[in-house]
């Protein structure tokens, strides 16, 4: 009786130690699921930072291409630079922020670039 309660026992302890074991694979797995995930995720934020900062940085050198133009266009020009600037700024601030928000930003800067162009090369 007591060589059957003693190999009992012992398959009762190899039986958890084995799904303590699962338990620990599955608990790697995700870990690793999760931070294969979060660096997708940072990859994904990084490009959409740097589309945006190559954008502002086109803007900008568009701007500082502008010579011989009148002083209204240069105005509307000026305004736009300070949007630009704000951007820029705010990417420097902002440099671990979700992708949404860089994605945000993009339209707001290419509506205000747009419609900057729209008044200057319309008028000229």
């Amino acid at each position: 009786m007591e060589c059957r309660s003693s190999i009992q026992t012992q398959q009762e302890t190899e039986t958890q130690r084995q799904v303590q074991i699962s338990t620990q694979n599955y608990e790697h797995a995700n870990s690793k699921k999760e931070l294969m995930e979060d660096a997708s995720g940072v990859a994904e934020s990084l490009e959409a930072k740097t589309n945006l900062e190559n954008y502002c940085h086109y803007v900008r050198e568009n701007l500082l291409s502008l010579k011989n133009t009148s002083a209204a266009v240069l105005n509307e020009f000026g305004h736009l630079g300070k949007h630009v600037m704000r951007i820029s700024e705010w990417l420097k601030v902002n440099s671990r922020v979700s992708q949404n928000e860089y994605i945000i930003m993009q339209p707001e800067l290419t509506g205000i670039v747009d419609c900057v162009y729209a008044r200057v090369f319309g008028h000229v």
